[in-house]
């Protein structure tokens, strides 16, 4: 009697699990999802300035088609600002420049454009973690302003680039359409930028 309790049991845990993948299937067939997210930048080496870490602001907008529970691609925008005080020494090294005793301001304005192609190991019905690789096209301007003594100059740099990017996040859905999230992306070219960032999504089935 105990035994056929167990196996009891076990067939209807089976069973559970079976109906709970298929739910799953269902609810992450091929779809679309439109998604916002924003948070902090982390850009290191500012493009044309030497500078080290500097913290910012990105905004990121991202469309992403879910070929399957497991694989999916997106096309992403990063709309990056971030500023920092200079140092006298970083300056001297970039420009070659002898005898300088100031301090000033950087200002770094970057767009990234991405495709990529996204892997889910973990896709259940509210939860989702994924991983994103991609190639990157960055265009940006940098601008730094210098006091040296009474005189002032300023020094700016254009730049466009390919690179790559990589990324980690999760998403949980709160209702049947809307998610909620974070990620982390890593974009490295000449310089590199990472970004920590919070996501609102909007499924489209």
């Amino acid at each position: 009697m105990k035994t056929n309790i167990i196996s009891l049991l076990s067939i209807l845990l089976v069973l559970l699990f079976d109906s709970s993948c298929f739910s799953q299937e269902k609810e992450f067939k091929s779809s679309w999802e439109i998604s916002i997210s924003s948070g902090q930048s982390f850009v290191d080496n500012f493009i044309g300035a030497g500078l080290d870490y500097s913290t910012g602001l990105t905004f990121n907008p991202e469309v992403t088609y879910n070929f399957t529970d497991i694989f999916s691609t997106s096309l992403s925008l990063l709309s990056t600002t971030a500023n920092t005080g200079s140092k006298s020494a970083d300056f001297r090294r970039v420009y070659s420049v002898e005898d300088i005793n100031g301090v000033g301001v950087a200002d770094h304005y970057q767009t990234t454009l991405t495709p990529t192609i996204q892997f889910s190991p973990i896709n259940l019905k509210k939860h989702k973690l994924y991983i994103g690789v991609g190639p990157s096209y960055t265009i940006g301007n940098s601008l730094l302003s210098e006091t040296i003594g009474e005189v002032s100059t300023t020094i700016s740099k254009n730049i466009s680039e390919f690179g790559y990017l990589g990324t980690i996040g999760y998403k949980f859905s709160f209702s049947k359409n809307w998610t909620i999230g974070g990620k982390y992306i890593y974009n490295k070219n000449n310089q590199k930028a990472e970004h920590i960032l919070i996501s609102l999504g909007y499924k489209i089935n």
